[in-house]
């Protein structure tokens, strides 16, 4: 959240937008808080079925149906996919030297 210098604190407010352009971290906020990163990366992984295989150097998409939040764009240091509302990857964009593989989403 480019809000929080990309460091989730474990406590914010939320605003009306017409108050405050962007939410606001209580004063005595943890910046980074574990929990508050680490639930962005398990609700991606959740959602898109990003299964990365660290010590062979691959990742896998394996999606699981439709996304309940809509399209989706992840960018970082070295990876940047697109996934679909459907779960289906549209692009990834990541180093010569990770492997990506996807599979079919899921069927119900």
């Amino acid at each position: 959240m480019p809000a929080f210098d990309h460091r989730l604190p474990e406590l914010w407010g939320g605003d009306a937008r017409t108050d405050t352009p962007a939410p606001a971290s209580s004063p005595a906020a943890c910046r980074p808080q574990a929990r508050s990163a680490a639930a962005a990366v398990a609700l991606t992984t959740g959602m898109t079925g990003l299964d990365p295989d660290v010590p062979t150097g691959r990742i896998h998409f394996r999606p699981t149906g439709p996304l309940p939040v809509g399209a989706l764009t992840v960018s970082g240091k070295r990876l940047d996919f697109t996934i679909n509302s459907g779960g289906r990857v549209e692009s990834v964009t990541a180093p010569a030297e990770l492997i990506v593989e996807q599979q079919a989403a899921l069927r119900s």
